[in-house]
């Protein structure tokens, strides 16, 4: 006769801080690449003081743009053309975010280990 063991409840338990935790590391990821590569490295640091990201509720992130150039250069004005370094951020980004929510769902229904969560 096995014992068994129902892990549901802690799988459970575990998520919603897990999930928050990889949200918060993925806008993380986008600011800090978006800060690094925006098109216009400029000498005082205000375009790259104004991208970071910012935690709205519990598993509700997101990378803002608050002064500097940050968003017309994004986007443009009707005198330049948008320089975008958001949306590629996200692009270069995504690959490694899509891994850790993977290692993640194998940590929590027990297919394998991840490096931390």
């Amino acid at each position: 006769m096995g014992v068994r063991y129902n892990y549901f409840p802690i799988v459970l338990a575990r998520m919603p801080e897990a999930a928050g935790k990889l949200c918060e590391n993925g806008a993380d990821m986008v600011a800090a690449s978006a800060r690094n590569h925006h098109p216009w490295q400029n000498q005082t640091g205000e375009t790259e003081a104004s991208i970071r990201s910012e935690q709205e509720s519990d598993r509700l992130h997101q990378v803002a743009l608050f002064g500097g150039a940050s968003l017309f250069l994004e986007f443009g004005t009707v005198d330049m053309p948008p320089f975008p370094y958001i949306i590629p951020a996200a692009d270069i980004t995504r690959p490694k975010w899509i891994d850790m929510w993977l290692s993640l769902e194998a940590y929590l229904t027990g297919a394998g280990s991840t490096g931390g969560y």
